[in-house]
């Protein structure tokens, strides 16, 4: 990898949130669940991941026709980079995506991805899961 690819995929905030996200939650995320979280077009999310795959900061593992990203944590770069983004982008300061986070993801079923839900006012077709006291 060439660092000039490193920091062209750094460059960008949405990009950077993305990594933040998939860091914290520590496991993958599908296109649709980044859609809902970043609220952005899937076109937009898919050009990022691809930047983020092609500086090998994200790898995927496709399970049927689903396509699960997540953060590479494989080198001693992205762990560094990891740690940086921790104290960089504290949750406090992206609270409302860390929730859309959580909400998204308790949504799934047997740890995978569901769409298709009920629609509900201002939830672009995604049930609100009920949230835990």
């Amino acid at each position: 990898m060439e660092l000039s690819e490193l920091f062209k995929a750094l460059s960008d905030p949405t990009r950077l949130l993305i990594l933040r996200l998939m860091i914290e939650e520590q496991q993958s995320l599908c296109v649709c669940e980044i859609v809902t979280i970043l609220g952005i077009p899937q076109y937009q999310v898919s050009r990022h991941l691809s930047v983020l795959k092609q500086a090998d900061l994200v790898q995927f593992q496709k399970i049927g026709t689903w396509a699960y990203h997540y953060f590479n944590d494989s080198t001693p770069i992205n762990q560094m980079l990891a740690e940086l983004l921790r104290k960089a982008m504290p949750v406090e300061k992206y609270q409302t995506e860390f929730n859309r986070l959580h909400d998204r993801l308790a949504l799934r079923f047997n740890g995978k991805c569901v769409v298709g839900f009920e629609e509900e006012k201002g939830t672009a077709g995604i049930k609100k899961p009920a949230r835990k006291s």
